[in-house]
């Protein structure tokens, strides 16, 4: 396959609509890479740029196919890549997304509560006990945002 759009995930995005992408439908990492025009590496140099391009090339095709397409791509371990039903694409966002939300409030909320207060001029410990509290608020607006969520799968 002859790439004529640059950068390859353009051309692979013009591919896959081209094509009759849907949900439901599965692209192994073995055709992305084709389309990608990733060749197999030779050496370890070779596969950790191959690496870094798959992951680079990836990045911009899921964007362009949610943002363009209203397509989501959700992994598939060992496998490559599903297109997310419509009716599923809430449930799947919130989940994955919401996960990796949970994870940085939970980091955000560590580097401001361990803080040398006794280091800290008045002013300082005014904006740390303010930046805790402000992370304490989205947090607990995160929780309760998940569990409105779960409750209404269920």
């Amino acid at each position: 396959m002859t790439t004529t759009l640059f950068p390859a995930w353009k051309q692979a995005e013009a591919d896959l609509v081209a094509g009759g992408l849907k949900p439901g439908d599965t692209l192994t990492k073995e055709r992305l890479l084709q389309l990608f025009g990733i060749r197999q590496a030779a050496t370890i140099a070779d596969h950790q740029a191959n690496t870094f391009e798959f992951m680079s090339q990836m990045d911009s095709l899921r964007k362009r196919l949610l943002r363009n397409h209203n397509l989501m791509l959700r992994v598939i371990t060992g496998v490559g890549y599903i297109v997310v039903a419509p009716e599923d694409q809430t449930k799947v966002a919130m989940r994955s997304r919401g996960a990796e939300v949970a994870r940085t409030l939970n980091k955000l909320a560590e580097a401001v509560q361990f803080v040398d207060t006794s280091k800290l001029s008045m002013a300082q410990r005014q904006e740390n006990a303010d930046a805790q509290a402000k992370v304490g608020t989205l947090a607990s607006m995160m929780r309760s945002r998940f569990r409105l969520t779960n409750t209404e799968s269920k």
